[in-house]
């Protein structure tokens, strides 16, 4: 990436010098803050650094700038061209999570469930409002061009909190970055550089890690809390997988579609928070096609499960739960919408591959193929009893990777406040 430079070359004629042109001098950068340990990083939310935008206008002054010759004399102007910009959004990224690792805070790519699950991280946005700099730039007739100086970023840092689906804070930095020698790279450098220390700044920030440290010893179901609500546990047989996937459901809502299943006679389906989001009322269609008015009645996003209420089951029955945790390699099933609601219905098959823990909450890993769509739907054993909530699937580039995870079911009724009786 290049800044789209305009030097008015024009005005560093002689003459200007005989006119008295004004001092340049190197840019004094803001003192650098040197964060302190973070008590608890382990248990901090995962950051994922999700837009960057300049908030310059196109012909903007952002600095100054001129050859090693007469850069501190004779400043020209550098004007902001937007068109010319082409954020690289990656380096940005990678950065950050430099940073991040040096406190200890988790970071992507260290945790492969964590970066499935973006449910659990804090998105960031950068909105960059202003940029001053001092560039000198060598003779453009002595070999290649290399750039040293000095640059500064004032950032708005929008910190994103998926769980509550808003913007929890506003974080205001400014930093700078100086390069004493020259390189070709020199404005990617200073650019990089002082994004680096704004990065900084922001992990030091007391607002800031009052959003990222989580306390180890609170509950993580807490949104809010519920009183204890007792469904009546199915009673029949346990059925074949094909035969209880007649009691999935997809779920039809202002986020998208999901998948769903009913877990009781009285009418109540589960499935996931994010599959329902702000919504209070949701469509459910069933298998053989009917459908019912759905009302959002619990929903906990931090264990991302949710609780609708319909009239009536209209002669479907509830499936079975089995609270008790399978065994790597148990055949398992899942069932649901995956990618198009014509899909609805659809049965997988794979194997448990193990339990695991990731922020606090328990998974089921399962290389059972789920897509987007399959979100909320049930994860069945070979008896045709639901296990787990499918909720999240690791694909890197759109490609399925047999790495998938399910919330135990236990787990999503503990969440919910939800007691099975006969």
């Amino acid at each position: 990436m290049r800044l789209g430079l305009r030097l008015a070359w024009a005005s560093m004629l002689l003459g200007a010098i005989w006119a008295g042109s004004a001092i340049a001098a190197p840019l004094p950068l803001p003192p650098s803050v040197v964060p302190t340990p973070i008590e608890n990083a382990g248990s901090a939310r995962l950051l994922k650094l999700d837009r960057l935008v300049f908030r310059l206008r196109d012909g903007q002054v952002w600095g100054k700038g001129g050859t090693w010759l007469f850069c501190d004399v004779i400043p020209a102007p550098l004007y902001w061209k937007a068109e010319e910009q082409d954020w690289d959004l990656s380096r940005f990224s990678a950065i950050l999570n430099e940073e991040a690792a040096r406190l200890g805070l988790p970071t992507e790519g260290d945790n492969l469930f964590e970066a499935s699950r973006p449910a659990d991280s804090l998105l960031l946005g950068v909105a960059v409002d202003n940029v001053e700099a001092r560039l000198c730039v060598s003779d453009p007739d002595v070999g290649a061009q290399s750039f040293r100086g000095e640059m500064i970023l004032t950032i708005e840092w929008q910190i994103y909190d998926p769980l509550q689906r808003r913007l929890v804070s506003r974080v205001k930095t400014q930093a700078g970055h100086r390069l004493h020698s020259g390189y070709e790279d020199g404005i990617d450098r200073l650019l990089h550089g002082a994004f680096r220390e704004n990065a900084v700044a922001l992990l030091a920030n007391d607002d800031f890690r009052q959003q990222v440290i989580t306390d180890p010893g609170a509950p993580h179901s807490t949104v809010q809390q519920w009183s204890q609500l007792r469904l009546t546990a199915s009673s029949g047989r346990p059925k074949p997988p094909a035969a209880a996937a007649q009691s999935a459901v997809s779920v039809l809502s202002d986020a998208g579609h999901g998948s769903g299943f009913l877990v009781s006679s009285s009418g109540e389906i589960l499935t996931n928070a994010h599959v329902v989001g702000r919504s209070k009322y949701v469509k459910i269609r069933w298998t053989d096609g009917t459908e019912a008015l759905g009302e959002v009645v619990r929903s906990d996003p931090r264990r991302d499960v949710a609780l609708i209420k319909i009239a009536t089951p209209q002669g479907h029955a509830p499936l079975r739960l089995e609270l008790n945790p399978p065994q790597a390699g148990d055949e398992v099933y899942a069932v649901g919408t995956p990618l198009d609601e014509a899909f609805e219905g659809t049965i997988t098959r794979g194997i448990v591959s193990a339990t695991r823990v990731t922020d606090g909450l328990r998974f089921i890993q399962s290389d059972v193929t789920v897509n987007p769509g399959s979100s909320g739907g049930p994860l069945l054993d070979s008896r045709g009893q639901v296990i787990a909530i499918t909720v999240a699937s690791f694909q890197p580039g759109s490609a399925p990777t047999g790495i998938n995870l399910f919330i135990p079911i236990a787990d999503a009724l503990a969440a919910l406040n939800i007691q099975l009786g006969d």
